[in-house]
């Protein structure tokens, strides 16, 4: 079997998950849900965990739970990440899978986080330390659960409720949300959630 990553960080979160239960979540949906890179980055640094439910090998399949080296996730490919299984060079028993790979729900919800906040600073018009991304998404499940805004104010009210959510402090004021509107592409995508007439 591979040795395991000797990193002070990893062998901590090894030995809290022998005390917590976490969420997991398998391969291809964190993938769906994050993007390739955010995940591949986050498992690799090992900013999220992750864990494995058995090794296919020569001799066989053996059925196991243990979180994933991370000298494991240095050859994870595109392919391996649909099938939730991770490619391994077995010490004595030659290549194989770690199969069933999951990953920690909350170290995947951090990385989608900061991927989404480095995407919107990216964006001209958009201040860096506010997720607008994760702003316009919230607004357009309250349009597709509530039917169309009346009036700009509800749209910018959606908008702060989503930032009242997520942030604790350094809130978007209201004349910030305001203006941020009436930029484009921003005007455009506004105009389409306010009620015609």
């Amino acid at each position: 079997m591979p040795k395991d990553d000797p990193s002070l960080s990893h062998l901590l979160a090894q030995a809290l998950s022998l005390f917590a239960p976490r969420p997991w979540t398998a391969t291809s949906q964190a993938a769906r849900r994050a993007g390739l890179d955010p995940l591949v980055s986050g498992v690799q640094s090992g900013a999220i965990v992750g864990r494995y439910n058995g090794i296919r090998h020569r001799g066989g399949l053996e059925a196991r739970t243990a979180l994933v080296p991370l000298s494991w996730w240095k050859n994870w490919t595109a392919a391996d990440i649909r099938a939730n299984q991770l490619q391994v060079d077995f010490d004595v028993l030659g290549p194989g899978f770690a199969t069933g790979v999951e990953v920690e729900k909350a170290g995947l919800d951090a990385a989608i986080t900061h991927a989404r906040a480095e995407r919107a600073s990216r964006r001209v018009g958009r201040p860096p330390e506010h997720d607008w991304e994760g702003a316009q998404q919230y607004a357009e499940k309250d349009f597709a659960d509530r039917g169309p805004f009346r009036t700009k104010a509800l749209v910018v009210d959606s908008l702060e409720k989503y930032f009242r959510s997520v942030l604790r402090e350094d809130l978007p004021s209201r004349d910030t949300i305001d203006r941020w509107l009436r930029n484009e592409p921003q005007r455009a995508w506004a105009e389409k959630l306010i009620f015609p007439g």
